[in-house]
């Protein structure tokens, strides 16, 4: 009877350590399933988390390259702040020279203007003391002399003679250069001033 007993203990113990091999079996091929669910989810939950990175690295990538550009932007634009502020600068100087220029020419003008309004009142004062001054026998050129000269009237380019023989009109520029200067020519004076260039 020991050994029936024994043997079924015997029995009974290999059937519980098949049992638990079996429980072991299946807890490992249970494991094995789940850790390859594991390791599939957990290959797919890596493959999403580096497609975002690859993502997050093309965004950097693009970021860093628009920053660039606005930085580029950035400077030009400050350059060209720069540049407007300095032509601004010059605008104002050469505005300042223009202004200077032109109250200069407005006070050339009325300073001229005055010059000519005195010039008229000389000439005219002048012209009329020449009247009656004998200038005595005039060579006119080309064979004409006239005798006894005087003049009777002066205008800005000729000048009316009285002589024995009538009256004749005489261009300023045909009379003699003495003559000339003695009835104040402008046109010779302006010559006689007139700077050399050589000399400046």
């Amino acid at each position: 009877m020991k050994s029936t007993k024994e043997s079924i203990r015997s029995k009974s113990f290999l059937f519980s350590w098949f049992q638990t091999l079996a429980a072991l079996a299946a807890a490992c091929v249970l494991c094995s399933c789940l850790d390859k669910e594991k390791e599939e989810e957990l290959a797919k939950v890596v493959q999403e988390k580096k497609d975002l990175f690859e993502g997050l690295k093309r965004d950097l990538v693009e970021k860093n390259d628009e920053l660039r550009r606005v930085s580029n932007e950035i400077s030009e634009l400050e350059n060209a702040t720069r540049n407007l502020r300095q032509y601004q600068k010059q605008e104002l100087e050469v505005t300042k020279e223009f202004n200077d220029l032109k109250k200069y020419i407005e006070e050339v003008k009325a300073s001229t203007e005055l010059l000519e309004g005195s010039l008229t009142s000389w000439r005219r004062v002048a012209r009329e003391s020449f009247r009656g001054l004998q200038v005595g026998s005039l060579d006119l050129g080309g064979g004409r002399v006239v005798a006894d000269a005087t003049v009777l009237e002066m205008s800005d380019g000729s000048v009316l003679f009285s002589h024995q023989g009538g009256q004749t009109q005489v261009k300023l520029a045909e009379l003699p250069n003495p003559l000339r200067e003695r009835l104040i020519d402008e046109s010779l004076v302006i010559q006689s001033i007139r700077i050399d260039p050589s000399q400046k």
